[in-house]
């Protein structure tokens, strides 16, 4: 009957610790979770800058393209009238 009764408390003592071990268990995978979930809020954020950061820039380059090209086409004007004026004086 000791002997039962001893191999009782030796059990309940065991069931405590899993017990304890199990909640530390729980309470680490609720703390990764929670870090996961903030990595992934984080990811999100950079994902979102970045995606703006981009078509930023890419409306930056048209505009600069479209700037480009129009004095390209005004310098190219001016060309062809310099030649133009050129060519008259050298008929007069």
């Amino acid at each position: 009957l000791k002997r039962a009764a001893l191999r009782i408390e030796s059990l309940e003592q065991q069931l405590m610790w899993r017990e304890e071990k199990l909640s530390q268990a729980m309470e680490a995978q609720r703390k990764l979770k929670d870090k996961v979930s903030l990595y992934h809020s984080d990811f999100e954020k950079e994902k979102h800058e970045i995606f703006d950061i981009a078509a930023d820039m890419t409306r930056q380059y048209k505009g600069m393209q479209e700037e480009l090209l129009s004095r390209i086409n005004l310098l190219e004007n001016q060309i062809n009238e310099q030649k133009d004026s050129l060519e008259l004086a050298r008929l007069q």
